[in-house]
């Protein structure tokens, strides 16, 4: 595993440089490891079946574990859900980037199945505050991650805490140092246009029903 630092969001250069040479990776098959608001990820190109089997063996999941995604827009999902409506339209650009994550029905068969054996029903996305992953994923496109654990089954917040194994199979990781925030994600469910708030973290239904007043809690 080679650890490359985050370039600083001024370095625009040097982003797009980093940026280009990490999809080029990810489009070959490597898995590249990514600092978030509260943990490091690992991610992989779903529509690289290599990337897809080695991300769910580095995970050690069941096969039929469907994998969350980043994403660089909402529009972005458009091809795989009929979700994409005014309504989580505003609440993307209301809350991306940040800490909401979007569930949504799918339509059509994504990549790979966005890591699983199996078709998925539905999928999750958000956009993340990182200026870097969302470079990646604007040229990507969506991609799967799943939060780094450490050998006592932690979070990983710093680079030092990832496994002898994980290092094997992450060709490239990003240092962001240690990440002190403990703050976890909102999960609102959007499928079929029915707006129910299945878990409150730092986004509070409070603020959801700022945008969308329907919002029902589950």
């Amino acid at each position: 595993m080679r650890k490359i630092p985050l370039p600083k969001s001024s370095e625009k250069v040097q982003l797009q440089k980093v940026a280009f040479d990490l999809v080029e990776k990810m489009r070959n098959g490597d898995l590249v490891a990514f600092s978030t608001e509260n943990s490091y990820v690992v991610a992989a190109d779903p529509h690289n079946e290599i990337a897809v089997s080695s991300f769910r063996e580095l995970k050690g999941h069941d096969p039929k574990t469907i994998y969350p995604v980043f994403v660089n827009s909402i529009e972005d999902l458009q091809p795989f859900t009929v979700d994409v409506s005014d309504k989580t339209r505003l609440l993307s650009q209301e809350f991306w980037p940040g800490m909401l994550n979007l569930l949504l029905s799918t339509r059509d068969v994504p990549p790979h199945n966005f890591g699983s054996t199996e078709t998925p029903d539905r999928l999750i996305a958000r956009k993340p505050k990182n200026v870097l992953l969302n470079l990646v994923t604007e040229l990507v496109g969506p991609v799967i991650y799943s939060s780094l654990k450490d050998e006592a089954g932690a979070v990983v917040k710093d680079l030092a805490s990832i496994s002898a194994i994980q290092k094997k199979r992450i060709t490239i990781a990003i240092d962001n140092g240690h990440i002190k925030s403990s703050k976890t994600t909102t999960v609102l469910n959007c499928m079929n246009q029915q707006f129910i708030l299945e878990r409150e973290g730092s986004i509070s239904l409070w603020e959801l029903k700022k945008v969308v007043s329907d919002i029902k809690e589950s």
